[in-house]
């Protein structure tokens, strides 16, 4: 017997139908929520109350603070063997710090040094760790040469070092150029006013960075974080991002892909890879999802065979003469990506085309730590003692965009409890890093373990 329009009706809106309606709706909803709940990101932040004297840090405190956070990070015994999880004994380690507000705004030199003589500690040659920042002459200013000098460790700057033709950021965005980009003092071209290069320094010489990045404000975003130290300050041409806010928010996080993933292959290993009987495959530095097809730049539109593609563009790369990269075009079941050869023979890859539909490959930067020994909270270009304030901390994560939300929280907590107008833009910047699948940009999220005060 067939039901008719009236039974369905009684059924629908029955009281007992809504119920159990409601309840599997409800039901519906909490699992959904709870499948697409993120997993927590940890944070571990030290304290000791007697880390800094009269706004100066205790270099002893200090130390005694990261080895107490190390081993509890990372789950080992010693802080030794803490490094040994996170680096490798032939990495060269670049200490990546904020030279520019210097010794006291900026990240403290106790933390730099108790950070290098750490990675000494636990085996890593002094030559193989490099302190560095947009310049060396910040670098100088800031102290840090005298400090590089005494450990044995070396100083560098990502503009310093020049920058590569590839991989590059394009926006559509132009600002003139200034002294140290890549074309600074060549033709004026809209196209290549555009462009910000990435260094030389990430592309041929480090081989994973610890972001070590102080808590200070900023004054139109509200606060400077790890995202906009690595991103901004490992490319050229950024001048144009303090123009337009639109603009910044969507290149800070693929600029810090870029800095943070684009994974760099030794010439060595290339050319072994690229002998006859050996794998190409073993220069692919992002997996492909299927059928793959390659291109190289310089032939014309026909597809050419992995290895073929990657010795043509090898050889184009380290011709005579040649300072450009050359890329090659891999193109999978949904999405192309490039990565260069470089004309010193290595290959690096064009991170900031990362597919974020899948897992990111694990990042060169291996750890980062915020600097909260001080807060300079108000006037950090002025670097105004009257307006920083001493919390005697160490945050340290392998996530840059929970961090950064915390450093904005702690931030607009302290603008407001001395009645100063607080601004939160730069929380959009990390909301769309969180949506590239770089961290965790909602507190509720963060797992903060905090340790006691050093026992006397």
């Amino acid at each position: 017997m067939m039901a008719t329009p009236q039974d369905l009706a009684k059924v629908r809106y029955s009281r007992a139908g809504r119920i159990l309606f409601t309840l599997v709706l409800g039901l519906g909803f909490s699992l959904s929520a709870q499948s697409a709940e993120p997993e927590k990101t940890r944070v571990i932040r030290v304290h000791d109350a007697a880390a800094t004297r009269f706004l100066t840090p205790n270099p002893a405190r200090v130390r005694a603070m990261l080895d107490r956070a190390l081993p509890k990070f990372t789950g080992q015994p010693t802080p030794r063997a803490a490094w040994r999880t996170l680096v490798k004994l032939t990495d060269v380690i670049g200490l990546k710090v904020d030279a520019h507000h210097g010794p006291m705004a900026g990240t403290r030199p106790a933390l730099v040094e108790a950070v290098a003589r750490s990675l000494m500690d636990a085996g890593i040659p002094a030559r193989q760790i490099v302190i560095w920042d947009r310049s060396l002459e910040e670098l100088k200013k800031a102290g840090y040469a005298r400090m590089a000098k005494a450990l044995g460790v070396r100083l560098a700057g990502a503009r310093d070092a020049g920058y590569e033709s590839h991989p590059h950021f394009d926006v559509t965005l132009t600002h003139p150029l200034q002294p140290g980009d890549r074309f600074f003092g060549k033709p004026e071209d809209a196209q290549l006013k555009r462009l910000s290069h990435l260094s030389k320094l990430l592309t041929r010489d480090l081989t994973c960075i610890i972001n070590l990045h102080p808590l200070i404000a900023h004054p139109v975003t509200g606060s400077r974080g790890h995202l906009d130290a690595l991103g901004l300050d490992s490319v050229d041409n950024t001048a144009r991002f303090e123009k337009s806010h639109h603009h910044r928010r969507l290149a800070v996080p693929n600029l810090y892909l870029m800095a943070a993933y684009s994974h760099t292959l030794p010439p060595a290993r290339v050319t072994a890879a690229l002998k006859p009987n050996a794998s190409a495959r073993a220069l692919l530095l992002q997996p492909t999802s299927g059928k793959e097809f390659f291109y190289f730049h310089g032939t014309g539109d026909e597809a050419l065979p992995l290895a073929r593609a990657l010795r043509d563009a090898l050889k184009a790369a380290t011709a005579k003469g040649n300072d450009e990269a050359q890329a090659v075009l891999v193109l999978d079941e949904t999405i192309a990506w490039r990565q260069h050869l470089l004309p010193n023979g290595g290959a690096v890859l064009g991170a900031h085309q990362l597919r974020t539909d899948r897992a990111l490959p694990a990042p060169r930067v291996r750890l980062c730590i915020t600097d909260a020994l001080l807060c300079q909270f108000h006037l950090a270009d002025s670097r105004r003692a009257d307006y920083a304030t001493t919390l005697n901390e160490l945050w340290l994560s392998t996530d840059p965009v929970a961090l950064d939300m915390m450093a904005a929280e702690r931030i607009v907590k302290l603008r407001q409890f001395v009645k100063l107008p607080t601004h939160a833009e730069a929380n959009e910047t990390r909301r769309a890093a969180g949506r590239m699948g770089m961290g965790v940009t909602r507190l509720e999220y963060v797992e903060i373990i905090d340790l006691p005060a050093r026992l006397k």
